[in-house]
C-alpha cells in the first residue's frame, strides 16, 4: 500500500462535481429548446424503467444527461453527508449510478430502495456511512418502483396508492437486498466483482414472484428500444470525461510515475484507491473507460443508454478490480462466442456466415453483455486467462435468457448472469485445477 499524500475525499468531491457539470453543460447543449425541456422533464418519472428503456430514446439526449448531471450531485450529497473516507467501491457505486441514469434509474424511482438499505443500517445499528455503497448499488431494482407506480394493469396509474405501495415495496427490496448482501460472495466464490448484482437478481425473483401471486405483475412483453446514430455527440461527452479523469489522475500523480502498474495487477477485488492512490486509479479508469467506448465504435455499434451503463460500469469498476489484463480474455470470449453463434445462426435463413457473426457481434445486447461480462474478471486473477475466456463466453450465452426470470425487473442483468456463471463454472475449474496441482505434486 503506498502513502497517499492528497486528501482523496476532496478531490473526489471536485473531480466529481466537474463531472456532474459537463453532464448538465452537455445537457443544456443538446436540448433543441427550452420549452421541450420544461413540459417533457417530468415525463421521465412516469416510465416503468424496466431494462430496454433507452432514456436517450424515451425523451432526448439533452434532458437524459441534465437528470444524470443532478442524480450524480444527488449521491455526492449523501456521500458528504454520510462523511464516508472514499475508496474503490464508492467511485464503482457513484459510476454505475451515473450509468444506469441513462437507462433505468432517475431521481423518483431511486429513493425507496435507497431508504430500504438505510432503514437495515438502523434497525441493525450499522453506521450510515458502512452501507451507503450498497445503499446505491441497491437502486438497481428502481424498476420495482416505477412499474408499480404507472404500469400494473390494477392500479390506475400515477395514483397516490400506486405510488405509496410501490414505495413499500421499494423499501422492502432495499431492505432484502441489505439482508443477502453479506451473503452473495459465499454463493459465487467472489468471481463476479457485481455482489449486488447477483444479489438484486434474487430479490427481484421473489419480489416478481410474488407481485405475479397477487396479480400486481403482468407477463410484461418488454420491447427494445434504443438510440441510434448519435454516436458523434454521445462520444464527446464520453471522451470529455475520460479526459478529466485522465489529466486528474496525472496531476494527482505528478506525472506517470507507477502508472504502468495498471497494466500489470490481475487484481482479485483489489481497492486501487487504497493500494495505489486516486491518481493511478483514475488513469486506469480513463484508460478502461476509452477502451470499451472505442470498442463499441470501432465494431459499428451504438451509443445509447444501455451501452453508456456498461461503459460507465467498466469505468467505475476500474477503481475496484479492473485491469487491461483481467478484462482482456473476458471480452474476446464473449466476442468470440457472439460471433460463432451470429454465424452458426445463418445456417437457417439465406445470410451469409460472416455478415451475420458481425451482425451479432455489434448487437446491442453482445455489446452490453461483452462490456458488462468484465465483472468476470476475477476467474483470470484465479485460473488464469483460458478461464477468462471460458466465463466470458458462457455469460454471452447465459445473459439473454434471465431477465425474464424477475420480469426485468433488475437493472443489474448482467450482475445476476455472471453471479450464474459464477455458481456453475467454479466447481469446473476447481477440480481442473486440483487435477492439474495433484498431478503436478506427483511428477515432482
Amino acid at each position: 500500500m503506498i502513502k497517499i499524500k492528497h486528501n482523496v475525499n476532496k478531490c473526489f468531491y471536485i473531480i466529481f462535481l466537474l463531472i456532474s457539470s459537463i453532464l448538465i453543460i452537455f445537457g443544456i447543449i443538446f436540448t433543441p429548446s427550452f420549452n421541450e425541456l420544461k413540459s417533457n422533464f417530468l415525463s421521465i418519472f412516469k416510465q416503468q424503467s424496466l431494462i430496454n428503456q433507452d432514456y436517450f430514446e424515451v425523451l432526448n439526449i439533452g434532458q437524459a444527461f441534465i437528470i444524470s448531471g443532478f442524480l450524480v450531485i444527488a449521491v455526492l450529497l449523501t456521500y458528504y453527508i454520510s462523511k464516508v473516507k472514499i475508496d474503490g467501491t464508492h467511485i464503482a457505486a457513484i459510476m454505475m449510478v451515473l450509468g444506469f441514469s441513462f437507462f433505468g434509474k432517475n431521481i423518483f424511482n431511486v429513493w425507496p430502495l435507497f431508504f430500504g438499505v438505510i432503514l437495515f443500517a438502523k434497525v441493525h445499528k450499522r453506521e450510515y456511512a458502512k452501507v451507503i455503497n450498497l445503499a446505491w448499488f441497491s437502486t438497481a431494482l428502481s424498476p420495482i418502483v416505477g412499474y408499480i407506480s404507472f404500469d400494473t394493469s390494477v392500479l390506475k396509474s400515477g395514483s397516490f396508492v400506486a405510488i405509496l405501495i410501490a414505495i413499500f415495496f421499494g423499501v422492502i427490496s432495499g431492505y432484502l437486498i441489505a439482508i443477502f448482501a453479506d451473503h452473495g460472495h459465499k454463493i459465487h466464490q467472489n468471481l463476479t466483482l457485481y455482489n449486488a448484482g447477483f444479489v438484486a437478481g434474487i430479490v427481484a425473483l421473489i419480489i416478481n414472484s410474488f407481485l405475479k401471486a397477487i396479480g400486481f405483475a403482468s407477463n410484461v412483453v418488454n420491447k427494445a428500444s434504443y438510440l441510434k446514430n448519435e454516436n458523434f455527440k454521445l462520444s464527446i461527452v464520453l471522451f470529455c470525461i475520460f479526459l478529466i479523469l485522465f489529466l486528474s489522475g496525472l496531476i494527482l500523480n505528478k506525472g506517470i510515475n507507477d502508472v504502468k502498474i495498471i497494466f500489470k495487477k490481475d487484481a482479485k477485488y483489489q481497492d486501487f484507491v487504497l493500494h495505489h492512490g486516486l491518481g493511478i486509479t483514475l488513469v486506469n479508469m480513463s484508460f478502461l473507460g476509452t477502451i470499451t467506448t472505442l470498442y463499441v465504435l470501432l465494431v459499428g455499434g451504438h451509443l445509447n443508454g444501455s451501452v453508456y451503463a456498461a461503459i460507465f460500469t467498466v469505468t467505475g469498476f476500474s477503481a475496484y478490480g479492473m485491469t487491461i489484463f483481467n478484462i482482456t480474455p473476458i471480452i474476446l470470449g464473449s466476442i468470440l462466442m457472439s460471433f460463432l453463434t451470429g454465424g452458426i445462426s445463418s445456417i437457417f435463413v439465406p445470410i451469409s456466415f460472416l455478415n451475420n457473426a458481425m451482425e451479432n457481434v455489434k448487437s446491442n445486447t453482445m455489446l452490453t453483455t461483452t462490456i458488462f461480462g468484465c465483472g468476470l474478471s476475477p476467474f483470470v486473477g484465479h485460473f488464469g486467462v483460458f478461464a477468462g475466456v471460458i466465463s466470458g463466453a458462457f455469460n454471452s450465452l447465459l445473459l439473454p435468457n434471465v431477465s425474464i426470470l424477475y420480469g426485468w425487473m433488475s437493472l443489474y442483468n448482467n450482475g445476476f448472469s455472471t453471479g450464474l456463471t459464477s455458481i456453475i463454472l467454479f466447481p469446473i475449474f476447481e477440480n481442473i485445477y486440483k487435477k492439474r496441482k495433484n498431478k503436478f505434486s506427483i511428477e515432482s
